[in-house]
């Protein structure tokens, strides 16, 4: 087909290198519908349900999902792979829709590191995520006050698309924490012994 500046629908590839059209305006003859296109739900099963289920064969392997979405949603060998990867896979990347309530229990979850993407800071999303998988034993030790803290300090980076505090925060800061080496002064003084030398933390409550 001619190619135009119109969308006319979704074209998806895996990580097998198989290529199909999951939905179309035109091409597709079907009772699924999302907006204006109609949905190959065969197609769907082909292309994510059964790349889910043959990833969650090996427990070591990262597992990368793109997209988690009310196309993908359609299916239901999609959605039941999908659960059953959330309970037993430990690690996994996924995109997910925002809004969707169906997902809400997805992105809800303690166990997940959330990332919101925006035009701003997608270019460096890649850089970040290499950053948390390349540490995860570490944030997986973090007791649950300490995960939420940094999961939240994670987000506030993110959305900043600030690169070098992530960095930061997950080459150093966290180590410093499971290692021991940051010891509470004051209710707002903290020493924290780094690489080279012992530094004090204050905390300015109006900055925050």
């Amino acid at each position: 087909q001619p190619k135009t500046s119109i969308r006319a629908g979704f074209r998806a590839i895996n990580s097998d290198a198989v290529e199909r059209i999951i939905s179309h305006k035109t091409d597709i003859q079907s009772d699924a519908v999302i907006g204006e296109n109609h949905v190959d739900i065969d197609a769907v099963n082909a292309m994510f349900a059964v790349a889910l289920v043959n990833a969650q064969a090996s427990k070591e392997k990262l597992t990368i999902i793109d997209e988690i979405g009310p196309i993908q949603l359609l299916s239901e060998d999609f959605s039941n792979s999908l659960a059953q990867a959330f309970n037993t896979q430990p690690n996994i990347v996924a995109s997910i829709h925002y809004n969707d309530e169906r997902l809400s229990k997805y992105r809800e979850s303690p166990n997940n590191l959330l990332l919101e993407v925006t035009n701003s800071n997608r270019n460096m999303l890649p850089d970040a995520l290499v950053a948390v998988t390349e540490n995860l034993n570490v944030i997986k030790s973090l007791n649950e006050k300490q995960r939420k803290a940094f999961s939240s300090l994670l987000m506030q980076y993110a959305q900043r698309a600030s690169s070098l505090q992530i960095q930061k925060l997950t080459s150093n800061a966290i180590h410093y924490v499971t290692e021991g080496n940051v010891k509470q002064i004051g209710d707002d003084h903290w020493q924290v012994r780094g690489k080279h030398d012992l530094h004090d933390v204050l905390q300015n409550h109006e900055t925050f």
